[in-house]
């Protein structure tokens, strides 16, 4: 994520420790130190949706991203992503292909693609869904503050939740190259 090409775009970064205790809390705060944009937050373990639902509360810009702790953003990720945003500032959710990656291979995943110009794709996304991985998405605050944020209730599937409610009042648009391993 600090490696971004327009690393001076994003607001800030949030990190949620979910109650680990491998040492990470110490690594984090001494990156953290040579960045103001960089706040960590340990809280006791609330699971997936609550561990990003705490970062959503402390995002301030207009877009919100995710990184989960085993996914690496290719360096032109935000750019990319920032480009669609200047084309359609209205656009719920910016979405990409990704690579799965480990044990020696790389392999180029290209989800189920929804276009700015497809209007509503509710049904659509419901019927064939993504997979639309979180690390992949920028979804404008708005969505958040009109839609809500993850469900905690829900043990699975909390991010296609969220896509879902989205689609039903947003549009998705879909960049066609991996932007995320």
């Amino acid at each position: 994520m600090l490696g971004q090409s327009r690393f001076d775009i994003i607001d800030n970064v949030i990190i949620v420790d979910d109650g680990s205790d491998d040492g990470s809390r110490e690594v984090i705060r001494e990156i953290g130190m040579e960045n103001q944009k960089l706040e960590y937050v340990f809280q006791e373990n609330q699971g997936l949706p609550g561990a990003r639902n705490t970062a959503l509360e402390r995002c301030t810009g207009d877009f919100v991203a995710f990184q989960d702790g085993d996914d690496i953003w290719l360096e032109h990720k935000i750019e990319r992503q920032a480009q669609v945003i200047e084309e359609y500032p209205d656009v719920g959710l910016v979405y990409s292909d990704f690579y799965l990656f480990g044990m020696g291979d790389q392999k180029r995943v290209t989800p189920n693609r929804y276009k700015y110009s497809d209007g509503d794709i509710l049904e659509r996304f419901f019927l064939k869904g993504g997979p639309i991985i979180p690390s992949t998405v920028l979804v404008n605050s708005e969505c958040l503050h009109t839609i809500g944020k993850f469900d905690p209730k829900l043990l699975r599937a909390q991010d296609t939740d969220l896509w879902l409610r989205i689609a039903e009042k947003y549009r998705f648009h879909h960049i066609s190259d991996p932007l995320v391993m």
